[in-house]
């Protein structure tokens, strides 16, 4: 986790110097909010000494927030992606058992900090972008287990973007994300995964959604100059 936090320090202290060295030459930078919702999977597996799960799935809906922090150079772009989601996780029974019919559907706060790259086209109409998602938390507010506690799940992840300007000022947005953890937290226990805690062997958890959302640049009076 230490290694984590060393590398978004170097990030945001990179992006910060190249954010100055943009500015001093005369280039835009935005600050661009978004919101929108967000519908996906999740699936998990793990096994214990009395039961075995080997994919366990679930829908999930989002409503989420966020903001972009945008350079521009010329037909390219960079910059961090901040995003904060309330989630309802929903759990999919399995066929052929019954102990998991008192499973249930939780509520889940989902937080990713990511750094993008894009490119639009010569008209500007168009935006396309990569993510890597640096930080990426999950945290279940409850367990689908019931009289489980809460759990947290952290790890790192990508998305795919494209951007359509149908406004002067405003975009619609389609994101594809795709959440890797590799860690679990529950009762203050941390399990990397896979791992075993407490006689149980977690192999992984798995989150893949779609986003479909708008954003408006703070700074509009550069929108035929950049990207968004």
């Amino acid at each position: 986790m230490n290694t984590l936090y060393s590398l978004l320090n170097r990030v945001v202290l990179t992006w910060i110097v190249a954010g100055y060295l943009v500015v001093a030459q005369g280039a835009g930078v935005l600050l661009e909010p978004y919101l929108g919702l967000e519908k996906g999977s999740w699936s998990t597996s793990y096994e214990s000494s009395t039961a075995s799960y080997d994919f366990i799935t679930g829908g999930t809906f989002d409503f989420g927030v966020g903001f972009r922090t945008i350079i521009p150079f010329d037909h390219i772009f960079f910059g961090l992606d901040y995003y904060k989601g309330m989630s309802s996780f929903e759990y999919s029974e399995a066929s052929g058992t019954t102990l998991d019919d008192s499973w249930q559907d939780v509520k889940a706060d989902k937080t990713s900090i990511g750094l993008h790259f894009g490119a639009k086209n010569l008209s500007g109409k168009y935006a396309f972008w990569a993510s890597y998602l640096l930080s990426d938390t999950l945290t279940l507010k409850q367990s689908h287990i019931p009289g489980d506690g809460a759990i947290t799940y952290s790890g790192s992840g990508i998305q795919l973007g494209i951007g359509l300007q149908f406004r002067k000022y405003m975009r619609l947005n389609l994101l594809y994300s795709i959440h890797s953890y590799s860690e679990r937290t529950q009762s203050g226990t941390t399990t990397e995964l896979p791992g075993s805690s407490g006689g149980v062997t977690y192999q992984k958890y798995s989150h893949s959604s779609f986003f479909v959302g708008l954003s408006v640049p703070i700074f509009w009076k550069w929108w035929t100059t950049v990207p968004f």
